[in-house]
């Protein structure tokens, strides 16, 4: 059940809503892209060994592209849960229920629904995105709060409301903790190998007076040889590399 509740919450920060019907019966319904299918069909292969779903269809409108629509059979197992994201029939968030089942995986759900890592023309990454537009500045602050307490990511919010990382070190640490939940259809949003740079064909090292090396190449190979083994990575508060 707990791999169940943290999966929902990761889609209902994203595209997952839960609608109430006129008989007060409950059921989940997300509309992706035709193009990301593949993810949606994932999304509730893996929610229905406790939530039924009916068929999944493609919808068409004049405003918008074709969109995939997945909806679930209504079930009193959403009930509590609509108690808990909905007011007044509008979504809000409840903290303390994010909190108890935040993970990894709810992070990967929610990224790989309203994510985007915004690359540059040499596919350097420039930012990292979670889209959360319909919530207000004083929902969002908490919910930055909340993501420096589990996970020691230090979001900032734009003028549209979204979630932004632009700190190179934590975009990659955040990248490495959703990496094992990440969709082949995802792959626009994971990190891809950055072409070399061309580096200059010859390079210059300016050395003091105190320093005299008989045989320059061979003396700083040896150097290397024997310090590089020595060298380890460090780990400071999830936060630097």
């Amino acid at each position: 059940m707990q791999t169940f509740c943290s999966r929902i919450t990761g889609k209902l920060l994203g595209h997952g809503n839960i609608k109430r019907t006129t008989n007060k019966e409950f059921y989940l319904q997300f509309i992706h892209s035709k193009e990301d299918a593949c993810w949606a069909n994932y999304c509730y292969e893996q929610l229905e060994e406790k939530l039924p779903f009916k068929q999944p269809f493609l919808t068409y409108s004049k405003a918008s592209a074709e969109r995939y629509v997945i909806q679930s059979e209504p079930s009193p197992l959403l009930e509590n849960l609509y108690d808990n994201w909905y007011q007044k029939n509008q979504k809000q968030l409840p903290f303390a229920l994010i909190e108890k089942y935040m993970t990894k995986e709810t992070l990967a759900w929610w990224y790989q629904d309203h994510g985007h890592l915004k690359k540059r023309r040499d596919q350097t990454i420039e930012k990292l995105l979670l889209s959360r537009s319909r919530f207000t500045k004083e929902q969002l602050e908490l919910l930055i709060l909340l993501l420096i307490k589990i996970f020691g990511l230090h979001f900032s919010y734009d003028e549209q409301k979204r979630l932004v990382l632009y700190d190179a070190l934590q975009i990659h640490y955040f990248l490495s903790l959703v990496a094992p939940y990440m969709q082949p259809c995802m792959k626009r949003k994971m990190k891809t190998v950055t072409p070399l740079k061309k580096i200059a064909n010859r390079t210059t090292i300016t050395l003091t007076k105190n320093i005299a090396l008989q045989s320059p190449t061979k003396d700083i190979n040896d150097t290397l040889h024997h310090y590089l083994p020595l060298i380890q990575s460090s780990f400071d508060n999830k936060r630097r590399w």
